[in-house]
């Protein structure tokens, strides 16, 4: 995911407004401190057009 958001120029800011989470939440996510859940999976994968699995570890 780390790659993705720096390819994609996103900010924390913005990937918290993706993720409906705050942005400190979102930084956490990034450094690994924090777990994504399915719902963040699944917004991830509507921005990125992309199989919300992924994100998850499961493909």
């Amino acid at each position: 995911m780390h790659h993705l958001v720096e390819e994609n120029g996103i900010t924390t800011r913005e990937l918290g407004k993706i993720l409906g989470v705050d942005h400190s939440v979102a930084a956490r996510i990034l450094k690994g401190e924090r777990n994504i859940t399915v719902e963040h999976a699944k917004s991830l994968g509507a921005r990125f057009k992309m199989d919300p699995q992924v994100f998850l570890g499961l493909k």
